[in-house]
């Protein structure tokens, strides 16, 4: 095979054997190397052997001629130039030759030599150039192999990149309205690409209803502006959660300006809001807490101001009167310093327990309702009685799940207001009962009495809050109340019209047990 620092070799195939040394004598005086073959078998061992650059081939031949010789060689090389050689009453085989694979064909006898010569050397030229397209294209197919390999790492790395970053890329073709989104999109919106087509129709159906005109105002601002812009949407999940992304697009624009595509990226920020609307809760439950605390400052300063100066006043006049002889005034001064030491202790002994209700009292089990309320009844039963109240408790009343102890202060607490409030009611009335709702119990404690202005119904439930600031307690009992509901994961509300028009509390409590009980719940009425 002829290489780039050797001559070419030709191999004659030719069984005259004057004919065979007169066209060896001739090229090799033109610098060409030469190998012969007396027929098609030999000459078909020599190519083997020698892979020769070009083969002159006579047609026939003994023991093989030239066509048997000549599909032999094209099937094994199709690369390797046949140039035959036929006489000219034989141009049929000549043809037949063709189009088995031959490069050209001489006729016999060759009355010039240039004519063998041209031949050769075009079949070598033709044959430099198959090579060397075949290099280039192989060549090529080996840059578009290594550029495809390149561009899917390139890919792969991007796909991985975009799902770190929880950041998709997509594209709207504005006129024929084709929308072409990337794996993390369909990921991020819990889509899979095999069945939802991105379209607008289809993107508006999952878009938050509330975030669907951005889609106008993101072409208006495309097509008038002509600058990128910033959006922020909600998309609806097939399992029904909600995922917010923003979305940073920019046009691009014909030679005339027209809007031709959007392209744009959308960012998976749904667990940063989530984080800001925690931090957001977080801070205004800090800040309800502070004032909470400042408020708890100043009443117990204020509120057990009052009875120190109490106990000193009459401590003054203690010393006085025992000074004086004054028995009877002695025995009086007493019973004013033990009062107020006793609403102080009362005072101290609240705040105790509010400070405690944070944290069960005991392992939480299930509970009957009915018992519940008996028990806190029991603990009332002097209260109720003088008052002359009815306390009516509905059949079948459920089971609850927490802290039995707590739930008996829970009703304990709401039963004794609803009988200190009843008002100038002859006879006041306190129905109980509750129903079940999905996985919770919604409890009630309705009464008769003097009703609460609805300015009040959330303010009752503060520290220290006393709508009637002359009336007996402290100011603990409902936020207590509402403590203790909180910690099994329960909310507390009052209904009322208003003064004269009685009160209903509602709580809501667990029917089962709860991972969470001992977790404050942070609902609403």
């Amino acid at each position: 095979m002829m290489t780039s620092e050797s001559l070419p070799t030709i191999l004659i195939v030719e069984d005259d054997a004057s004919v065979r040394r007169s066209i060896v004598a001739y090229l090799e005086d033109r610098g060409f190397g030469i190998l012969e073959a007396e027929n098609g078998a030999v000459g078909l061992e020599v190519f083997r052997r020698n892979k020769p650059d070009v083969i002159l081939l006579d047609l026939r031949m003994p023991v093989m001629d030239g066509l048997e010789a000549l599909s032999h060689v094209t099937r094994e090389s199709p690369d390797t130039p046949v140039v035959v050689i036929s006489g000219t009453g034989a141009i049929a085989n000549a043809v037949e030759a063709l189009h088995r694979g031959a490069w050209d064909y001489l006729l016999k006898p060759i009355e010039h030599m240039d004519i063998l010569l041209h031949g050769v050397q075009t079949v070598l030229e033709r044959a430099e150039l198959i090579r060397k397209n075949r290099e280039y294209r192989e060549g090529l197919e080996k840059q578009v192999a290594e550029r495809t390999a390149e561009l899917a790492a390139t890919q792969a790395d991007l796909i991985s990149a975009q799902r770190l970053a929880h950041v998709g890329n997509w594209t709207w073709d504005v006129h024929s309205g084709e929308v072409t989104w990337s794996d993390e999109i369909f990921r991020i919106f819990g889509l899979d690409p095999a069945t939802f087509t991105p379209q607008i129709d289809s993107i508006m159906a999952i878009t938050h209803p509330d975030d669907g005109p951005l889609d106008k105002e993101l072409i208006a601002r495309a097509i008038e502006c002509h600058e990128p812009g910033v959006y922020e949407q909600r998309i609806f999940r097939p399992d029904g959660s909600v995922r917010t992304f923003t979305s940073t697009f920019e046009g691009q624009y014909d030679e005339q300006g027209n809007l031709v595509r959007i392209v744009g990226t959308a960012h998976d920020i749904t667990e940063r809001k989530r984080a800001e609307q925690e931090r957001e809760r977080t801070i205004a439950e800090l800040e309800a807490k502070n004032a909470e605390l400042e408020r708890y400052t100043y009443t117990v300063s204020h509120d057990l101001k009052g009875p120190l100066i109490t106990i000193k006043g009459f401590l003054g006049m203690l010393a006085q009167d025992m000074a004086d002889g004054k028995t009877k005034q002695v025995q009086d001064d007493l019973k004013s310093i033990a009062g107020a030491a006793d609403r102080m202790l009362a005072f101290l002994n609240d705040l105790l327990e509010l400070s405690r209700v944070g944290r069960l009292a005991s392992e939480p089990e299930d509970v009957a309702m009915e018992a519940l309320v008996a028990e806190a009844v029991g603990l009332l039963g002097g209260a109720v009685h003088e008052r002359g109240a009815q306390i009516i408790v509905a059949p079948d009343l459920p089971t609850l799940f927490g802290d039995r102890r707590r739930l008996v202060e829970v009703f304990q607490n709401l039963i004794e207001n609803a009988v200190k409030y009843a008002g100038d009611r002859a006879h006041p009335r306190i129905e109980i009962g509750a129903e079940r709702q999905e996985k919770q119990i919604v409890c009630r404690v309705r009464d008769n009495g003097r009703g609460i202005d609805p300015r009040y119904h959330e303010r009752i439930f503060g520290l220290f809050e006393q709508i009637d600031p002359t009336g007996e307690g402290t100011g603990v009992g409902l936020a207590l109340v509402r403590r203790i509901v909180e910690v099994h994961g329960g909310r507390i509300w009052v209904e009322s019209e208003g003064e004269g028009k009685g009160a209903t509390f509602f709580l809501t409590l667990p029917s089962q047990p709860r991972s969470s009980v001992g977790e404050p719940s942070r609902g609403t009425p």
